[in-house]
């Protein structure tokens, strides 16, 4: 059984999902990625 150290795994993402959670404006996008230009082309045919 392998075990895993969830304080150190735990931790650093939910401080990451804080930091999302709590900006103004959802972070730009990677450039190349398939899945925010679908994102960005449904908020444009919603706007």
């Amino acid at each position: 059984m392998i075990e895993l150290d969830a304080e150190k795994i735990v931790e650093p993402l939910l401080e990451q999902v804080r930091r999302y959670y709590e900006m103004k404006e959802a972070p730009a996008g990677r450039k190349g990625c398939a899945d925010c230009i679908t994102l960005n082309k449904i908020i444009k045919i919603t706007i």
